[in-house]
């Protein structure tokens, strides 16, 4: 029996593992230890860069480069990082490439080669030796039982999502490849315009991360690789799905079929009126707080107890809202305020951003202005007063703002309200909805992003109706739902190519203007 644990890595299947291999034994300074010891650390080491779904989702703004904290890996492998990247960048055969995260500060991050990074499948295998039995540990005690990601298939809350990211139920059409190359012919002959530019570099170098991006989840969809994980902490559903280019999840297809996609409609805005009410900080149902996120219903708690009014409530067994202290509106005995009954009758089910533009600024704005700074409402945290349309929406309802700024500001919670906001809709949606069409439809095939299912066109109204009916019954507020129905995307190629050419520029011009900042 060994003595060691067994550890579970998915690593590239389209390298050339003899090869290394054949390095290392024939490596006359290697003892024999020593060269089994590489293997393993070169095994760990392209676990490490393996782009699954969530690499990809977490390396884009570093050009798909991983940092790997050389510290960390050397005490798993016990010094070996130096000699696994000289093996893995050796110009014999060379398998990755590197660069300095931030030259003298952090160690480097390092990305397959294209070749290996674009076409590579997954491949499991197991290792059991000490350095696995090193890298289990050191995983255990970085992330303990609460882990950020895990395995869709693990989770029985959302189990029933799972059959359904299958390569036999969602296939992508094969004019995506033509898509592509015209995509990038367009790219190319808008980025030659810049080519005397200072930052033509940088600029073509964003534009080759997206392209690589697009083929490489489009690559990833044609092999059936879903890879879909559950955030524990947001309770979103992550895959390739997800982390694919919109464009591109227009040529998906159910059973074959083309799709559309049913959405929730000003989801942040309508998910935060339904958290607005005192029932949501008392019931112990599906759609509560306690049930929703227990850290942060026993954060409220806890604030609750230490603030003063829970004081007056023993004595008076009345409340008054008073700014900058802990609200009892948070455990249900709030009084009701005006203006927070005027924000729970907006029109959240059919055209909300036209009527706040038109209540707040006489229909001036743009709809991209009204729902950018919703955002910023629901999200931002400092300089508040400095965002008009904050300062309008906190003159229009005050105590809704104060709502905000007060769930935000809670003691140790990064992001409080978009993640409430977040495990509240996928409650509604992946867990309440979908297991409503499912008992209904049981043979029904869909897939989600985030807010929205896609199913066969033929599906559309039918899925809609399910789901605006028992979101609308669970909530006690009518939801909005709209179907997206796909457009050609070669009709939009121009535009698309012109939209991802000034994002990158945007980037790279943000980027460079930061660089000279901090050189001054």
């Amino acid at each position: 029996m060994s003595k060691f644990s067994d550890v579970s890595l998915i690593i590239p299947n389209n390298i050339n593992y003899e090869k290394l291999w054949d390095k290392i034994n024939t490596n006359p300074d290697l003892s024999k230890g020593d060269k089994s010891k590489l293997k393993d650390s070169t095994l760990l080491f392209l676990h490490y860069l393996y782009p699954s779904s969530n690499y990809m989702t977490y390396t884009k703004n570093n050009g798909f480069h991983k940092k790997i904290k050389s510290t960390d890996f050397n005490v798993i492998t016990r010094n070996f990082l130096t000699r696994t990247v000289a093996l893995l960048e050796n110009t014999d055969y060379p398998v990755i490439e590197s660069k300095s995260y931030k030259v003298g500060k952090y160690s480097k991050s390092y990305k397959l080669k294209n070749d290996f990074f674009l076409f590579c499948k997954a491949e499991k295998i197991t290792m059991n030796s000490r350095v696995g039995d090193n890298y289990l540990k050191m995983m255990e005690s970085v992330t303990g039982t609460d882990k950020t990601d895990s395995k869709l298939e693990n989770n029985s809350q959302f189990q029933h999502l799972f059959p359904q990211l299958n390569s036999k139920i969602i296939t992508i059409d094969s004019s995506v490849d033509l898509y592509i190359e015209q995509l990038e012919f367009f790219l190319d002959s808008k980025l030659k315009k810049k080519e005397n530019k200072i930052y033509y570099q940088n600029l073509k170098k964003s534009i080759d991360d997206k392209i690589l991006a697009i083929k490489r989840s489009v690559h990833q969809i044609k092999n059936g690789e879903f890879d879909p994980t559950l955030n524990n902490n947001n309770l979103r559903l992550y895959s390739t799905l997800t982390s694919c280019k919109k464009e591109i999840r227009q040529f998906l297809r159910i059973n074959g079929k083309k799709i559309n996609e049913i959405d929730i409609s000003n989801s942040h805005l309508y998910i935060f009126s339904n958290i607005l009410k005192p029932s949501f900080y008392t019931n112990k149902n599906k759609n509560s707080l306690i049930k929703i996120d227990k850290n942060i219903y026993n954060i409220i708690k806890s604030e609750f107890y230490k603030s003063k009014y829970y004081i007056k409530e023993q004595i008076k067994n009345k409340f008054k809202y008073k700014n900058k202290s802990y609200i009892p509106y948070m455990c249900g005995t709030f009084l009701n305020q005006k203006d927070v009954e005027q924000f729970n009758d907006l029109p959240f089910d059919n055209n909300l951003y036209q009527h706040l533009n038109n209540i707040l600024f006489d229909g001036k704005k743009t709809r991209e202005y009204i729902k950018r700074n919703v955002m910023s409402y629901l999200n931002l945290k400092k300089h508040r007063e400095n965002n008009t349309f904050i300062r309008k929406m906190n003159e229009k309802f005050p105590n809704v703002g104060h709502v905000i700024e007060l769930i935000n500001g809670l003691d140790n919670s990064k992001g409080c309200l978009a993640i409430l906001l977040q495990r509240f809709e996928s409650t509604l949606l992946l867990d309440i909805g979908i297991k409503k069409l499912l008992k209904e439809h049981p043979n029904l095939n869909f897939f989600t992003i985030h807010d929205s299912v896609a199913v066969e066109e033929g599906m559309s109204e039918t899925v809609k109706n399910i789901l605006s009916a028992v979101i609308s019954e669970t909530t006690g507020k009518q939801i909005g739902l709209s179907i997206k129905e796909r457009e050609d995307p070669f009709k939009t190629i121009e535009n698309t190519a012109l939209e991802m050419l000034n994002k990158s520029y945007k980037k790279v011009i943000s980027k460079r203007r930061k660089e000279k900042f901090n050189k001054r």
